[in-house]
């Protein structure tokens, strides 16, 4: 991870594939307003996109997520086209179905619904562990902001495995 590409424009659909939804010789597509209920075309530039989405700030300077999801997308993408192209999935290897899989599950996690879903998740979490902080004091465990965020990820993981049905 870096700190370059921070402050751009991040796209929460990669621009590679709205350029499949295109406007005939155009870059632009349509688009649907869920808030203001309304349909219009626009720019792929400003489709699915946030400026700053994938900045993560710190106390000494920003890093970026930006890269490493490059790197995922740019193994995805030769397999969507492929697909599209060969208008079937049977062709793929082992290799491509399960970069595939990596691809699409990036889709999933990298929504503006997904951040605010997992962000209301951990602090629920905290708030949670937070309210029980005198049995952690009378246990002698140890009870520091890094803790309460590793119980909080592990709530998440066991709750996704619950909804899932992998418990």
């Amino acid at each position: 991870m870096n700190t370059t590409q921070t402050g751009a424009n991040h796209h929460f659909v990669q621009k590679a594939l709205l350029r499949n939804f295109c406007i005939a010789n155009a870059e632009r597509a349509w688009t649907f307003d869920k808030q203001d209920c309304r349909s219009f075309t626009q720019h792929i530039d400003k489709i699915a996109s946030q400026r700053g989405f994938y900045d993560l700030p710190n106390d000494q300077d920003v890093k970026c997520l930006e890269p490493c999801i490059t790197q995922i997308e740019n193994r995805g993408l030769p397999i969507i086209k492929s697909i599209i192209e060969n208008k079937r999935v049977d062709h793929l290897s082992a290799q491509e179905r399960a970069s595939l899989s990596l691809y699409v599950a990036l889709q999933r996690v990298r929504t503006t619904w997904s951040r605010n879903s997992l962000r209301t998740h951990l602090e629920q979490s905290r708030d949670a562990i937070n309210a029980r902080r005198d049995f952690f004091e009378q246990e002698n465990i140890e009870y520091s902001d890094e803790f309460i965020q590793s119980l909080a990820v592990q709530t998440l993981i066991l709750w996704r495995m619950n909804m899932q049905g992998n418990w």
